[in-house]
């Protein structure tokens, strides 16, 4: 399969070119979302997706579940972990397991400045163990607009 999916790239020619868009998640750091956000898109739910390790938003399995959501009707935000994806530029810091920061301070821009109302987290392999730490901390209390957490193949 590793050579198999080496030598026959996926492609993916429904899922629309992207807005890029910077998030400044703290005083030195900024990182890179890849958008595809619906006509009116306050009114569609939204699905934010985490990246696994060695990996960025450009990754098949990302660009996977992006297609379909989007085709589905809802907005779709790959976000970019810290120094990935060719972002080294943007951020003093590095991604790491724990490093929940991030996915709040989206979650909290796409609330408060988007309008976006209905927020669902989707993440993959170590994008998948910060996903389930973020609903640990955010326990019985998270914001209104988040409705969902999911994680395929976690690193615990």
């Amino acid at each position: 399969m590793t050579l198999y999916g080496w030598g026959n790239p996926r492609y993916f020619p429904r899922l629309p070119a992207p807005t890029i868009r910077y998030f400044d998640v703290d005083r030195d750091a900024r990182i890179l979302a890849h958008c595809h956000l619906q006509p009116g898109p306050w009114e569609h739910a939204t699905l934010l997706l985490l990246h696994g390790l060695n990996a960025s938003s450009d990754a098949h399995y990302v660009k996977g579940i992006a297609t379909k959501a989007f085709a589905r009707g809802m907005n779709v935000v790959r976000l970019n972990q810290r120094n990935c994806g060719n972002t080294e530029h943007l951020s003093a810091g590095l991604f790491h397991s724990g490093l929940t920061h991030d996915a709040k301070f989206v979650i909290d821009e796409l609330t408060a400045v988007d309008g976006m109302s209905a927020i669902g987290v989707a993440g993959y392999s170590l994008g998948g163990n910060l996903a389930l730490k973020l609903a640990g901390e955010y326990g019985d209390a998270p914001p209104d607009a988040l409705r969902a957490v999911a994680a395929v193949s976690p690193i615990l």
